[in-house]
Order: structure tokens, then sequence, then C-alpha cells
């Protein structure tokens, strides 16, 4: 018995055989786009953890040079756990510039030489696939680090430094407060002695000021002066003493 999909071939003059054929050839078709969509699916879960774990040894690398000098930052000034963790997060995006790249570049490399190790390559090309099916999920894996490169390179970066510099400020200008004491001679800075002998609880005024600078050893000076006062630029980027009425010896 015919049906309607055997009928119509002959309303339309066509050869069934070739019909079938089509189909037959369409469906290979759609079966090798499944199988390639399966293969870059698998190549791409394959290069996202290798690209982690690539990414965090290479901060780590990169973090100790780093650790050193935010850890003397922290004994200098005697600043908290927060602020290290702190210090640290935004130190990041500095790094982030160049583990980002070679974390990419490692993890597709690492990935590539497992497959072919376990034959998954030369499994592919016997299959019929072509070794040039396999860039898709290079091309996108590549594309998702340079997007991400180029945010951290173009905003990360002036968000970091500027944050760093702010909380070294804070760190260094809480230090301060802590440091200068009624009527001590406070050598917590380096090269430079600092003596206070009366400071306003309201408005943090100092009086008869004395500092003694030998941070040069070939011209080492003395300032003395009736006032002064601390100040922090709006930037919260420097810390200035500003002293009224000085005498600089130099000797």
């Amino acid at each position: 018995m015919q049906t309607v999909y055997d009928i119509i071939p002959y309303l339309l003059g066509m050869n069934t055989k070739k019909i079938r054929i089509d189909k037959k050839s369409a469906q290979e078709n759609h079966n090798g786009m499944k199988i390639n969509t399966i293969i870059n699916r698998h190549i791409f879960r394959e290069m996202v953890p290798t690209f982690f774990i690539t990414m965090a040894f290479l901060t780590f690398v990169f973090l100790l040079a780093q650790v050193l000098e935010i850890m003397n930052m922290i004994v200098n000034y005697q600043a908290g756990i927060p602020s290290f963790f702190f210090l640290i997060v935004y130190s990041m995006p500095s790094f982030f510039q160049f583990t980002i790249p070679m974390s990419i570049m490692m993890s597709i490399l690492l990935t590539f030489l497992r497959m072919a190790a376990d034959n998954e390559i030369i499994a592919i090309k016997v299959g019929g696939g072509s070794i040039y099916s396999l860039l898709p999920p290079v091309v996108l894996f590549c594309l998702l680090g340079w997007i991400s490169t180029f945010v951290m390179t173009v905003y990360g970066i002036a968000w970091g430094n500027s944050s760093y510099k702010k909380l070294a400020i804070d760190i260094a200008s809480s230090f301060t407060d802590a440091a200068l004491k009624e009527r001590v001679f406070n050598d917590s800075f380096d090269g430079i002695t600092l003596y206070v002998n009366r400071i306003d609880p309201h408005d943090k005024k100092l009086y008869d000021i004395l500092i003694e600078d030998q941070r040069d050893e070939k011209n080492r000076s003395t300032v003395i002066a009736p006032t002064g006062s601390k100040l922090i630029n709006k930037d919260k980027t420097a810390i200035t003493m500003r002293l009224n009425n000085g005498i600089i010896n130099r000797v």
C-alpha cells in the first residue's frame, strides 16, 4: 500500500530514490553538526578548569613579590587583617593583564596535549572530522580572554591602583595619628624623628614641633615650629605636614 509520501514524488515527476538519498545526506549532515557541537563543548569544558588552575597558580606567583611589600606596610603601620585582604585585592588587576593571556595559552596547550595523548584527535580524524572543526571553542575562549584582559587593562588597573593608594594613605594616616604622642620623641618614621609638645584634641593642631631629618646623611636638618597641622589632599594620595613660622637648621 502506497502512502502519501510515496505518491507525492510521482505527482511531481521526481525520483523516489533520489529523494531518499537526499534525506539520508541531510540526516548525515545534521548528525555531523551535532557531533561537532558535542566535541566543541567537550573541548571548551576541558579548557575552563585548566584555565582557572593556571590562573590561580600564576597569580600566586605574581603576588609573592607584592605580599612582602604589603606585609611590611602592615607590620610597620600596624594595620589589621581586613586592610591586608583589601590591599591584596587591589593589587590583583595589575597582575591579571599578564596572567589571563598566559592562562589562556596554557589551558589551550594542555587541553590539546591531553587530547593528543589520549588519541582523541586521531579518533576525530578517523571519524571523518576535520582538525579545523576544533577551532570554534578555541576562538571563543581566546575572545573571552581578550575581553577580560581589555577590561582589566583599561578599567581594572586604574581602579586597583587608585584604591590601593587611597587605602595605603588611610593606613599611614591612622598610624600617624596613633604615632603622634605628646612630649614623646617618635622615630617610627624612616630617617625622621618627630617631637610634639601638645596636640589639640578637637582640630588635631600641633604645637611646639621639632623635626630632625636624617634621611640625607650629608645634609641633615632640624626644623622647629610653634604650630603645625597634618593635611591630607582631597584624593587621599598624600599626607603633608604644614608647619607655621618654622626655622630650619642645616648641618
